[in-house]
């Protein structure tokens, strides 16, 4: 399908938006919600973004990749893990590497304990699976990068021992293999 080229006469979204004062964006925002439901999670993860030098609440988070590995479907498994991969990403590629590794590290967990027998069985190709490696390599860079505190690591470190047994568990099918890569590589003696 051809992309739409925008007109004089009807300029590009993000163009229009910026003319938008904030009243009415905000009725914009209310009105694709109420609309479609499900972008109030798309909001509410852009309203969970830490602001400069500020710890981050993760539980909104938590929740999303709690919900996304609930769903019966794996294309919404798999694309909502990317969704909390890259808002990682992007801290990660500003130099927040502690809020980075935070979403790391519950989206990591929440998949790990989700990724059951019965969604092994949906995910045929390993997709979900290659997203939870890429959240597994993500979370290993932020224990190098950061300065996150000893219990932080340590949490850091158990999901990805966990992410280890649950693939032993599952029959080694390479559940997240950069979490065994990033725990030997990064741990210290001491952890």
């Amino acid at each position: 399908m051809a992309k739409k080229r925008a007109s004089k006469k009807n300029p590009p979204l993000d163009k229009r938006l910026a003319q938008s004062g904030k009243e009415e964006l905000i009725e914009i925002i209310k009105a694709v919600v109420k609309r479609e439901p499900a972008m109030k999670e798309v909001v509410d993860l852009a309203m969970a973004a830490p602001k400069p030098g500020k710890p981050m609440n993760v539980s909104v988070y938590r929740k999303q990749a709690r919900r996304t590995m609930e769903t019966e479907s794996p294309e919404a498994i798999e694309n909502g893990l990317k969704d909390l991969r890259d808002a990682a990403a992007r801290l990660a590629k500003s130099g927040d590497w502690l809020n980075a590794g935070a979403i790391y590290h519950v989206a990591l967990d929440e998949a790990v304990d989700g990724y059951d027998d019965d969604v092994h069985s949906m995910d045929r190709n390993g997709d979900i699976c290659i997203v939870m490696d890429e959240l597994a390599e993500g979370l290993g860079k932020a224990l190098e990068k950061s300065r996150a505190d000893a219990r932080t690591r340590w949490d850091w470190i158990e999901t990805m021992l966990e992410a280890q047994l649950s693939d032993i568990d599952l029959g080694g099918i390479d559940l997240a293999p950069s979490a065994e890569e990033a725990v030997l590589k990064f741990a210290n003696d001491e952890e």
